[in-house]
């Protein structure tokens, strides 16, 4: 029984919820909005569910080879309007992925008659003491035009750069 003259709390969810949104640092606003668009929310996803089996059948008549651009016409082809950006989102969400054809770029080649240079560290870089092993490294940097090569000398194991 409540002492005399105090009213007991009332136990009310929403007051639970707003008091753990305000642990979020959330505005009172905010989180009544928050609130208020959750059937919008639901409703949005139910209409994404559709679309992506939409996407879904789309994608496979070709083998599974289309990506974005198009399942996004096939998608307006069928008479439904929908940017390519809620095609990314709902493809990267029901993991649909189109077949990627592009290569690899190299840049460098090496030349086949090109003797190779000698290792001499071995491909170890650890020093056993203080001024024993010395190694450089090239470093490019965009800083505009051109291409600025920045060097380095470093020692291993040593104090001296």
């Amino acid at each position: 029984m409540p002492k005399p003259g105090l009213r007991p709390r009332r136990s009310c969810p929403c007051l639970c919820r707003w008091a753990s949104a305000r642990t979020w640092r959330l505005s009172r606003f905010g989180f009544y909005q928050w609130r208020a668009g959750s059937d919008a929310r639901a409703d949005r996803a139910q209409a994404d569910a559709g679309l992506a089996l939409q996407i879904t059948e789309i994608h496979r008549e070709p083998d599974g080879t289309y990506g974005v651009p198009r399942v996004t016409a096939g998608l307006k082809d069928a008479g439904r309007r929908v940017n390519h950006k809620r095609v990314e989102r709902i493809m990267r969400k029901f993991n649909i992925v189109g077949l990627h054809l592009r290569m690899k770029v190299r840049t460098a080649i090496p030349e086949p008659s090109a003797t190779p240079v000698r290792d001499l560290m071995q491909r170890d870089f650890t020093a056993a003491g203080p001024n024993t092993k010395y190694v450089g490294d090239m470093l490019s940097r965009n800083f505009g035009l051109p291409i600025r090569w920045c060097s380095g000398r470093g020692g291993r194991g040593s104090s001296r750069g």
